[in-house]
Order: structure tokens, then C-alpha cells, then sequence
């Protein structure tokens, strides 16, 4: 069976936690207005292992139309909660062949304002530099 193969790094130095999950997808992304279709995906458990992480992923060549576009996407996730994500399209199979490395980068968090008594603001810790402020402690009305 044909597979897509290739190495996921993360772009910073880190240590992942054991119970770190590695998704990689390959899927087709085709169609402008729809999410795209998985065509194959490999879930491991990294173990303790730490980048890069190679991966081999077989998949159907019945599920491949010849002009579809195919891309290779991968995720890690700690405790369910999404922490790094492949953010440039990795095109494969019909554009790209089937050996591809991968780049995965810190998913960035939100700032989320918090009210506290009196009013003032506070935020919670971000990697991302925008402070978020109420623009005023009164909720804005809703109508139904």
C-alpha cells in the first residue's frame, strides 16, 4: 500500500510531557467552501520521545482523485488541549510526492479579560504581546 512519509519537528526547543499525542493528517482540501475530507491519519502516543518524530501514514490510492489537492497537516496535543500545529501547507501525493517534514509551532493562547471588584481589568497570561481590555464594565444590552 502507498504511504506518505516523512519527520515532524517542533521549530522551538522543548520537552514534551510523556503523554504528548501526535496527529498526523493527510487529507483533501479541494473543495474552497467545505472543511477538508481526511483521507488517512496516524495518532501516537510519543512516550517520552521527544523531536523530531519520523512517521509513515498508508493510504488508499482509490481515495485520491487526480487533481485533488492533498495536504499533510500534524498536531500535538497534552491532555486534549492543542499546544503545537503544523501553520504552512505541506502539499502532497498529487502536487508534492509522498515525503514530507514537517514544522509544528506553539499554538498561541488568548488573552481573556477578567473582572475583578471595582471594575479593573486583568488579563490572563499569553504568549501573545495584545493586552485584551474591556472597553467598559457594563455589559452592552441584548435584545431578542
Amino acid at each position: 500500500m502507498p504511504n506518505v512519509s516523512g519527520t515532524a519537528w517542533i521549530r522551538q526547543r522543548v520537552a514534551l510531557p510523556p503523554d504528548a499525542v501526535l496527529t498526523v493528517t493527510v487529507s483533501d482540501a479541494s473543495l474552497a467552501d467545505a472543511p477538508s475530507k481526511v483521507i488517512a491519519q496516524k495518532v501516537t502516543r510519543t512516550e517520552g520521545k521527544q523531536a523530531p518524530f519520523s512517521f509513515v501514514i498508508p493510504f488508499n490510492p482509490a481515495d485520491i482523485q487526480p487533481n485533488a489537492r492533498i495536504l499533510l497537516s500534524a498536531a500535538i496535543t497534552v491532555d486534549g488541549k492543542l499546544m503545537f500545529i503544523t501553520d504552512t501547507f505541506q502539499p502532497v501525493i498529487n502536487q508534492g510526492g509522498t515525503k514530507a517534514d514537517l514544522t509544528l509551532v506553539p499554538v498561541q493562547n488568548t488573552a481573556i479579560p477578567v473582572q475583578q471588584g471595582g471594575g479593573a481589568a486583568t488579563t490572563v497570561p499569553s504568549t501573545s504581546p495584545t493586552q485584551v481590555t474591556p472597553s467598559s464594565a457594563v455589559p452592552a444590552p441584548t435584545t431578542y
